[in-house]
């Protein structure tokens, strides 16, 4: 009968807070909230220049139909690179380093844009734009699926998108004040923070 009694007892014990399991469970939340503040950073890195670009263009006399034709080319691209994009993400093992390049390409591709007139160049700026922000989103949504697995995908996903408009907000505000005090060219100061957050 003591057996009886005491077997129910010892079911629900408490985990004990050093145990492997609850070991596991604080790392993987902790793994969980970093991938939240990347999603954070990664928002203005993903979007480039944005509408801040078409602002810019303008006041360097730009034609409009250019204008058009430049921002059209870099929607295109990421439409069209997002399915290989996915593709890519799933296979490669090595996620982060992908991150890390195309955060970097994005860079690269703001900072043509604000040191060329060219109009092949602006457009092959914002390809290259549309293309890596369409690996940085099969990234992160490879690396959701990874820590989440597919029982928390849903809610991580949700948790993503919500820090990704967080941060939007913040690079926005932050990338207009640069502009309006310093000049436009300096936006690429606020990028370079998001960049370095999302990859710390």
């Amino acid at each position: 009968m003591t057996a009886a009694h005491t077997a129910p007892d010892a079911l629900s014990a408490p985990t004990p807070a050093g145990s492997p399991p609850a070991r596991a469970g604080v790392a993987a939340g902790a793994s969980l909230t970093a991938l939240a503040w990347m999603a954070f950073f990664m928002a203005d890195v993903r979007d480039g220049l944005g509408p801040f670009l078409a602002t810019y263009l303008q006041t360097q006399r730009i034609d409009q139909t250019m204008i058009g034709i430049v921002l059209s080319a870099g929607g295109l691209a990421a439409m069209a690179a997002t399915p290989l994009a996915g593709a890519f993400a799933d296979r490669t093992r090595a996620k982060r380093a992908l991150v890390a390049v195309c955060a970097l390409a994005v860079l690269g591709a703001s900072a043509i844009a604000f040191l060329t007139r060219s109009p092949s160049l602006l457009v092959l700026s914002q390809v290259l734009t549309g293309a890596a922000g369409a690996v940085l989103a099969a990234a992160l949504a490879a690396l959701t699926l990874g820590l989440a697995r597919s029982t928390g995908l849903r809610h991580q996903t949700g948790r993503n998108e919500a820090y990704s408009h967080a941060g939007n907000i913040v690079s926005a505000l932050g990338a207009a004040a640069f502009a309006h005090w310093m000049g436009a060219p300096w936006m690429l100061v606020v990028m370079t923070a998001m960049a370095v957050g999302a990859l710390a």
